[in-house]
């Protein structure tokens, strides 16, 4: 799965609208919605806010990884 894809699919589990994503992040909700058609990349800002409000590690978010859960505190 590709990180929009990964994205988009944890959006709907967490039951947020694009409109709901973009605010978040603080940027309009026509760009959000480029960044989960996969017309635009995921700036590493965004990247790692939306890891945290989903609880779950980049590599996981990149699809790297199928591992959620992101790396322990040290």
């Amino acid at each position: 799965m590709e990180c929009h894809e990964r994205i988009r699919a944890l959006r709907i589990e967490h039951h947020l609208t694009q409109k709901e994503a973009g605010e978040m992040l603080k940027i309009p909700e026509s760009t959000y919605r480029s960044y989960e058609l996969g017309r635009r990349q995921f700036p590493l800002c965004h990247l790692l806010a939306l890891g945290k409000y989903f609880d779950c590690s980049l590599d996981f978010l990149s699809g790297a990884s199928n591992v959620r859960k992101p790396y322990p505190e040290r």
